[in-house]
């Protein structure tokens, strides 16, 4: 790249301290070169990345040798770290390659950074062992001691029309000193820090306890589920017994009664036809027949009463495979797994009640409550069939049931708390909902600072390939889902208008219906 012979006009800035912290670039991946143990200069790097790697290899190596195995171990040293991002179009503050401010076009921001490279190269070529240089990403809390290995930038018209893409590859080979730059808010940020910091410890016991407790019922969940199969056992035994019973009383009881019965009515058969043939006579057959008969039957125990039961035994017609059933139909609905699902979670969600989770289980001919049928466990993106009984009114809709949306506080246009004379006004019902989506697609992440993954990442100075589109889609898909009361968003489209990103979404709440979203956010 050609660059100008002096750096263009800047305002000299403190490298170090509160008004270094206040008054730098706000891009939050700095490159520092020491001399001497002093810092010297520090520059700012020409925008913030679009894409930020480290890569680590193991300095162990591996050999096999005469059927043994040989491993030399030495710790890791180095650390590869790749940047990538696009120095923009829209004048805005820079530096230059002295570390001072000015208002500069993007391309005269990279000129400035490839210059400050280049001066690097010289000055620790002729002082190899007085001079180094540190790369510090403040946001990930990262800092080493590095050297460049390749800087490059390339304008490509397709990609970036207006931009050059650039890409910087350093090598990490020791820990940095601890950063010239103070707090601006200082000691109140570390106070603020430090109770984030007990907080977060306290929610991890919480959640410590949490996973105990989801064991525990775990467990106790399987020991249910044993009884339950003790239970279907000691069922199935009598029910063999039941039927045992049955077919000793059919060989001792009702068989023998239908053989007389039937004796009976053939010996009378025989005599009527006998006589009206004109030759009723005395047979060995029609006589010895019901007597042999009768005779069994007293002899296995068969009284009246079993005779008078053969007379008008109905007959057994088995319901052939096929034919519909009088059951009262199931009514199920699709539920796709989300990260922290639980079988007993969606039932506590579906019918009020967690240990329904058997329902699920059963009806989805799942193994157990973390294992589908073919043996893969359970994880999110999994879709169940939840069954209801269309029979029973109040085992079907309690998923629905009453304001899943709650209440908050409404905003007004400027997002401003709304007030309707001395008190604050509130919003509830889907109106709630999509306030709640508007103020999270509208929050950059990371700016609120309790909630860190709240909002959509920003993409300065990034043109609109189909990497950036996938990213930015995926992102705003994940914001959406992360509401609990958002079941599904499909139809996500990132389109470019002007210099914005605009999106449009439809996004389904649990009660049922559709909310369109579109960029500006629109009522």
């Amino acid at each position: 790249m050609g660059t100008k012979t002096a750096a263009p006009p800047s305002i000299p800035i403190p490298m170090s301290g509160r008004l270094g912290s206040l008054l730098r670039v706000p891009v939050d991946y700095l490159l520092e070169i020491y001399e001497y143990g002093a810092l010297s200069n520090m520059v700012a790097l020409p925008n913030s990345p679009s894409a930020y790697s480290q890569a680590r290899q193991s300095a162990t190596s591996v050999a096999h040798a005469l059927g043994t195995v040989v491993r030399e171990l030495t710790p890791n040293h180095r650390t590869d770290i790749s940047l990538r991002g696009v120095s923009g179009y829209a004048p805005r503050t820079g530096q230059t390659r002295n570390g001072g401010v000015s208002f500069l076009s993007g391309r005269e921001i990279l000129e400035e950074f490839d210059k400050f490279l280049d001066e690097y190269q010289t000055r620790a070529s002729q002082k190899t062992s007085a001079v180094y240089m540190v790369f510090r990403a403040l946001n990930e809390g990262y800092a080493y001691k590095v050297e460049p290995l390749e800087w490059k930038w390339a304008e490509d018209a397709e990609q970036n029309r207006f931009s050059y893409a650039w890409e910087l590859q350093l090598e990490a080979y020791a820990g940095a000193p601890p950063s010239p730059l103070k707090s601006i808010l200082s000691p109140v940020t570390e106070i603020v820090k430090a109770a984030q910091q007990y907080v977060a410890l306290g929610a991890g016991a919480i959640s410590l306890a949490d996973n105990a407790i989801q064991n525990t019922q775990s467990e106790l969940e399987e020991v249910r589920a044993l009884v339950r199969s003790l239970e279907r056992v000691s069922t199935a035994l009598s029910n063999v017994a039941n039927s045992v019973d049955g077919v000793t009383s059919f060989f001792t009881e009702s068989l023998p009664a239908s053989f007389a019965s039937l004796s009976q009515s053939y010996r009378r058969a025989w005599d009527d036809a006998l006589e009206a043939a004109g030759q009723r006579d005395s047979s060995y057959s029609n006589e010895l027949i019901p007597y042999y008969a009768l005779t069994t039957a007293g002899l296995v125990g068969v009284d009246q009463k079993d005779l008078d039961t053969a007379d008008n035994a109905p007959l057994i017609v088995q319901e052939r495979q096929g034919e519909a059933s009088s059951a009262i139909p199931t009514y199920t609905r699709k539920y796709t797994l989300r990260a922290g699902d639980t079988l007993q979670t969606i039932a506590l969600r579906a019918y009020g009640d967690a240990s329904r989770f058997q329902d699920i289980l059963a009806y989805n001919n799942m193994r157990d409550a973390s294992t589908l049928e073919n043996g893969r466990p359970l994880r999110p993106g999994d879709a169940l069939q939840v069954p209801f009984d269309s029979g029973v009114e109040d085992d079907r809709g309690l998923a629905r049931r009453g304001d899943v949306f709650g209440k908050d506080l409404r905003l007004t246009e400027n997002y401003d708390l709304d007030l309707v004379g001395e008190d604050l006004a509130t919003i509830d019902g889907v109106r709630n909902l999509k306030q709640a989506i508007k103020v999270r697609m509208l929050t950059e992440q990371g700016s609120a600072w309790p909630l860190p993954r709240y909002g959509v990442p920003a993409l300065l100075g990034a043109g609109l390939t189909a990497r950036v589109a996938s990213f930015c889609a995926a992102h705003i898909t994940d914001q959406l889902r992360a509401d609990a009361r958002v079941e599904d968003v499909r139809d996500v489209v990132v389109f470019a208008e002007g210099d914005a990103l605009n999106v449009s979404a439809t996004v389904s709440p649990l009660d049922g219906g559709t909310i369109q979203l579109t960029t500006p956010m629109r009522e």
